[in-house]
């Protein structure tokens, strides 16, 4: 199975989590945008094919829609090496991948974990900066803005949560979702975490008990219970969504989405 990376733009952040070893060996290509970016993985000995020699796609470039290149990678590698596993910069191993792993792994033949986030999310991040020196820029109050939008429409509903899929860890058996995810995001307009909201399309699963059957790996969680972004305390609606995901399936984690 082809472990499947991504790398576009030039946020310093997303280099900075790139490894300066591959995790995973022969195992893992990334598709690059940028001939810098290609040539920096090269210097690593990453394994990379290069998609562009520009860092974004001219109709992917909008900060609001720039996630279209995690989806044109993971239509690439599809039609490349059918079976795949996509997985973030920050997702880390917490233990050795064996044999079960990847058992686990080929037991559903489409998976995305589920993560959530707490009702009122705009408005304590709006709370939290108050007490920052800098406060928080115009861009980040749109894209939260324009990311509750869209959550408010794609999602389930749990406790005072809103969980939908988080595209850090994403297999795909078959090679073919990934084009037809693509083509929903496009149709649908979809911005900001629009691979999430594509695969929350793409699913149609009624309720959130069906996607968990389907969908929701044993070996990830979509977020660890301490993550809360922003370092919001007040609801950690991440334990909300991993307790809840306890009493359906037994995982046994061995990534980490951090």
């Amino acid at each position: 199975m082809i472990i499947v990376r991504a790398l576009w733009g030039s946020q310093d952040y997303i280099i900075n989590e790139i490894p300066k070893v591959p995790v995973f060996g022969n195992l893992e290509i990334v598709y690059v945008w940028g001939q810098s970016n290609y040539d920096y993985l090269k210097s690593l000995n990453y394994n990379c094919i290069l998609v562009n020699i520009y860092e974004t796609e001219s109709t992917f470039s909008n900060y609001l829609t720039h996630y279209n290149h995690k989806l044109k990678a993971f239509k690439l590698a599809g039609e490349r090496y059918g079976e795949y596993l996509f997985l973030d910069w920050d997702m880390h191993i917490v233990k050795p991948l064996d044999a079960e792993f990847w058992k686990l792994v080929r037991s559903k033949p489409l998976q995305a974990p589920l993560y959530s986030y707490p009702i009122g999310y705009y408005e304590m991040i709006d709370e939290a900066s108050k007490k920052e020196v800098d406060g928080w820029s115009s861009t980040l109050q749109t894209w939260i803005k324009t990311q509750m939008k869209e959550l408010s429409k794609y999602h389930y509903n749990l406790e005072n949560t809103q969980v939908t899929p988080n595209a850090g860890f994403f297999y795909d058996s078959t090679g073919k979702v990934g084009a037809d995810l693509l083509k929903i995001s496009l149709e649908y307009n979809l911005e900001t975490c629009i691979e999430e909201y594509a695969m929350f399309i793409y699913s149609n699963c009624k309720t959130m008990d069906e996607y968990i059957e389907k969908h929701e790996p044993f070996v990830v969680y979509g977020r660890p219970d301490w993550s809360t972004h922003f370092k919001l305390n007040k609801v950690n609606s991440q334990i909300i969504i991993n307790n809840y995901l306890n009493t359906k399936i037994t995982k046994s984690i061995y990534l980490e989405h951090r």
